[in-house]
């Protein structure tokens, strides 16, 4: 089946809105404003152990509603959990390898006490985990087509990998990323440099991006703009959506 629009979700993102409806909080009722038939939900599980301790509970939530939805993480192949894992493995040796000399260098200071051990905890589930949730949503669209991927994952740890797979896929789909929260340059996966995103010779060492991005207001805009070659366009939060006002006289 092709639709118009996959809205990537986490499934601890979703709660009742005012009208009763279980939706994505981020999303809002975006999903439900327009085509909805064209529209689903592609759902991450990103606390597993939650979700199926209520596993009939929430499934009957999600089945309530008028919409789609699709759990990317049962599109997972064991083939694919084995390679990932095994290449880990000998990726974290080759890091011990070629840090023999303790050298890692940021504005001439020798950052290795405080980056190595961190760099080595990072094999520790974090990169995997990441790596396994963009493959299931690259495999599920051997099955399903879609102009447009839209998320909020933004730049944050482990998510281009997911616009890495994506471009792989055998049909072109745009991506668009939403804002999801506040941001400042003081928060790391939000102090990019423009280096990473430009074309170079190496084309291989350009940073996987959305092809548009939707921000909230014009402080991030600003900071966004000084690194992402893309469309920035402001929409507010569509999270408002899914609060309740109390209203005053």
């Amino acid at each position: 089946k092709k639709y118009k629009n996959c809205f990537h979700s986490f499934e601890h993102c979703f709660q009742n809105n005012k009208e009763n409806k279980y939706i994505d909080k981020q999303y809002g009722v975006a999903p439900y404003k327009k085509d909805i038939k064209e529209n689903f939900y592609l759902i991450s599980l990103g606390y597993k152990k939650s979700f199926f301790l209520n596993f009939f509970k929430k499934i009957k939530k999600l089945n309530s509603q008028d919409i789609d939805y699709f759990i990317s993480d049962r599109y997972l192949n064991l083939s694919d959990i084995i390679e990932v894992y095994s290449k880990s493995i000998i990726y974290f040796f080759k890091v011990i390898m070629y840090s023999r000399n303790k050298s890692f260098f940021i504005n001439n200071q020798n950052c290795f006490n405080v980056l190595y051990p961190l760099l080595l905890k990072s094999f520790a589930g974090n990169v995997q985990s990441y790596i396994l949730q963009s493959l299931a949503i690259k495999n599920f669209f051997n099955y399903t087509e879609s102009n447009y991927f839209i998320n909020y994952g933004e730049f944050s740890p482990g998510y281009r990998s997911t616009y890495f797979f994506l471009k792989e896929i055998k049909f072109p789909i745009k991506i668009i990323t939403i804002q999801h929260s506040y941001a400042n340059k003081n928060l790391l996966f939000f102090r990019n440099n423009k280096k990473e995103f430009i074309s170079n010779s190496q084309k291989n060492l350009i940073s996987p991006m959305p092809d548009k991005y939707l921000v909230m207001g014009n402080h991030f805009k600003n900071i966004l703009k000084d690194y992402f070659p893309g469309k920035i366009k402001i929409i507010g939060s569509l999270k408002y959506d899914v609060d309740y006002f109390k209203l005053y006289k």
